[in-house]
Formats: structure tokens, sequence, C-alpha cells
């Protein structure tokens, strides 16, 4: 009964028996953890390698309390206490991921601060024969833009390689404009919602981008 009023959405337990890693547990990536154990997820990996800062808590999932603690400690803490039910299996890396380690999930969430990490998630990702679902959130100051596919996908694998990816430098928002919280929920709500529409096999758009200054949402069929 612990997921009676989203049984309509998708069956609980069709999400029991996905597994997700999330690559960046900040504020994306922390507030995403949080929703997919509350959906029913049951399976996940957490992978970032930073502590909880005092900058963190206005606009992560952390509170004063978890200032020190690795971000990836301190998320699964509160899945743990959060969770609907007791079942939930959390692995943390509390390390950066660059590639070597492998990725045994069904899908891959990448939502760290740099494009080489992003690079490193996607090579690992369409090289793991478990992984079948690779998504990539981004969020520069009010404009948050969403990849998802099938890394297995050779047509859309390269689209992502070549126009997303390569010659694509890191973010220059300064440090002072580049999260708020109003954004990061907004932003994990649309990939808690892919995840479910994947496990449902519903269609999922390749790319999503979301203005939030203009409140104007743009999406791709390819």
């Amino acid at each position: 009964m612990a997921f009676l009023r989203q049984e309509g959405f998708v069956k609980p337990s069709d999400l029991a028996q996905v597994s997700v890693a999330i690559i960046g547990a900040g504020s994306i990536g922390s507030f995403t953890a949080l929703a997919l154990t509350k959906m029913g997820v049951k399976k996940l990996t957490l992978i970032d390698k930073d502590n909880v800062e005092l900058h963190n808590v206005s606009n992560q999932f952390f509170i004063r309390e978890d200032l020190g603690k690795a971000k990836v400690d301190a998320t699964m803490t509160e899945c743990l206490r959060q969770s609907p039910e007791k079942d939930l299996d959390v692995l943390v890396r509390n390390e950066f991921y660059d590639g070597s380690q492998q990725l045994d999930a069904d899908i891959v969430i990448v939502l760290t601060d740099n494009i080489e990490g992003r690079a490193a998630a996607f090579k690992a990702a369409s090289e793991s024969f478990a992984t079948k679902f690779f998504i990539d959130g981004r969020m520069g100051g009010e404009l948050f833009r969403l990849f998802a596919f099938d890394p297995h996908d050779l047509k859309l694998s390269e689209k992502y390689r070549n126009e997303f990816l390569d010659g694509v430098s890191n973010s220059e928002e300064p440090c002072t404009a580049r999260t708020i919280i109003y954004n990061v929920l907004l932003a994990s709500s649309f990939i808690s919602s892919y995840v479910k529409k994947y496990t449902c096999r519903e269609k999922i758009p390749f790319q999503l981008a979301y203005a939030f200054g203009e409140m104007i949402q743009v999406k791709s069929k390819e």
C-alpha cells in the first residue's frame, strides 16, 4: 500500500526491478535520488567525490548537520530515512568518476558539473551491456537541458557525441548564478519522469530544454 497513490502511473513492481546509477550527488543529483527513492526505485548507486559545504545547503538536499560529510553518504542516509519501504539498496562511491569504474545499472544519470565527467560516463554506459538508458542533465543559470537515449543506439550516440560533447566547454556561468532551489526541483522532476517513462516503455524525446526565465519548454524527437 506504500505506493497506492501512484499505481495508476507506474507499477511499483516494475520500478523495483530497475537499477539506477547517479553520477553527481549535488544539487540535481541529491534531489533526483530522493525522488526516485520515493517513487519506488530500490537499487541506487551514488557517485560523487565532494563533501557538503555551507553553500550547498541552500540549493541541494542537505542540512547543516551534514556539513563535512561526503555528499553520497548524506544522500544515502536521507534516502534510507525517507524510503517508503525497507528494502532500499544503496551503493555509494565517494570518488571522482573517470570512466574506469564499471557501471552495471540499467539507467545511468550523469549530473556532473564538467564535460569531462559526462564524456567518461557516456563512454562507460555505451560500453556496458547492462546499461540500457542514458540521461544527461545540465543546468546553466536558468536554462536546463536534458538528453536521454539508449547509449547503444548508434545514430543518437553519434549525434550526442558530435553535437553535445566534442568541443563543448564547461559552463562559464559565474559562481553566484549557477543554480537556485526552484531550478533543481523541476530538473529532478523531469529526470524522475524520464525514469518512469523508460520503465513504462513510453516515448522519450532525445532532447528537452526548459528556460526558467521565459518559462519555455522545447523538446526534440531526435
